[in-house]
């Protein structure tokens, strides 16, 4: 039985070593974060490097030795390793191997991002717009800020205990910081989204610290659905928290919140 010794480039450019008896089914395993703890934080890329050996203590040998090396070395054997240079086994056959696999698995699936990553993924924001015309009929005149998602995330921190805040009162002081005259309304409610689900998604990685996201309601008082365990999961935190939830038709509302609200 052939054992493999395989190097993953990850997307933060740094390199992962690793043996195994099926290089295909254990890409897959890396791409899903169930590969290794190292590729769960460092999502792969694509596989680079492909070894073959006729034994495990072989291949067992051979990773330790690449996992020692600089990725300026790990780099160079990338780039000059044309061909596998194993003495366990016939040249041939482990080049023609060696290329099979690489041809079948190079590319690996782009991992999906985390709600961590979304929160930190700024891209071009925050920005602010002129506000058009098609626009105007429902803002009026004058400019629009987009924030960044961390932008919105910050200020859900800022809701102490026993306080609530509204979007639109996080619309209102993402223009106020950045002399906006509004703050965009869909962007700031998908980036509180992401935010509530960043904050479980630490949480169950160990975080005792995560934006009380459960404070931050919809518009007009309202209990979000969307958020993580939906509706009931805020509502038991906000109780307990001394705030009274009353139900109006098919909403949950925190009654008399405006009294609750921070400020900013």
């Amino acid at each position: 039985m052939a054992y493999f010794v395989y190097i993953l480039l990850c997307n933060d450019g740094s390199f992962y070593t690793g043996f195994t008896k099926d290089v295909e089914e254990r890409a897959k395993l890396h791409a899903n974060g169930k590969g290794a703890r190292y590729t769960k934080a460092h999502p792969p890329q694509k596989v680079v490097h492909v070894e073959e050996f006729a034994t495990r203590s072989e291949a067992m040998k051979r990773e330790r030795a690449i996992k020692k090396l600089s990725h300026e070395q790990k780099t160079k054997i990338i780039n000059s390793y044309k061909q596998t240079k194993s003495k366990s086994a016939d040249k041939a056959k482990i080049s023609k191997v060696r290329a099979g696999i690489e041809n079948r698995v190079k590319i690996l699936p782009k991992p999906k991002p985390t709600y961590t990553q979304k929160l930190n993924d700024s891209k071009d924001l925050p920005k602010v717009e002129l506000i058009d015309e098609r626009m105007s009929k429902r803002w009026g005149k004058g400019t629009l800020v987009i924030p960044a998602p961390i932008e919105v995330d910050e200020f859900m921190r800022q809701v102490p205990t026993g306080k609530v805040t509204t979007i639109n009162e996080i619309r209102a002081a993402l223009a106020k910081k950045h002399s906006a005259t509004v703050g965009c309304p869909i962007t700031t409610g998908i980036f509180s989204w992401i935010a509530a689900h960043a904050a479980e998604e630490q949480r169950q990685n160990g975080a005792s610290q995560v934006t009380p996201y459960w404070r931050t309601l919809k518009t007009g008082g309202l209990l979000n659905e969307k958020y993580p365990g939906g509706v009931e999961a805020q509502r038991q935190r906000l109780e307990s928290e001394g705030h009274i939830i009353v139900q109006k038709g098919k909403n949950f509302t925190v009654k008399d919140y405006e009294r609750a609200l921070a400020k900013f």
